[in-house]
């Protein structure tokens, strides 16, 4: 599992600040969040049925969301 940075938003002044934008930035953090949260608990458990493991285990609730 490789670490990354989560980038910060890109804003240097408040005048650029955009909510749609700034929407979007959070969740795409959050889905990086819940993607390395994931691959711990796949890791973790290291199921036998993988496919149905993910699909139910680890049903991605802020994608479906998103």
């Amino acid at each position: 599992m490789e670490k990354k940075a989560i980038p910060k938003l890109p804003v240097n002044k408040l005048s650029e600040f955009d909510q749609a934008r700034a929407l979007g930035w959070v969740l795409d953090r959050a889905v990086s969040i819940e993607e390395r949260i994931n691959d711990i608990i796949f890791i973790f458990f290291e199921p036998k049925k993988k496919e149905i493991f993910i699909s139910h285990v680890l049903n991605s609730s802020v994608m479906s969301y998103g």
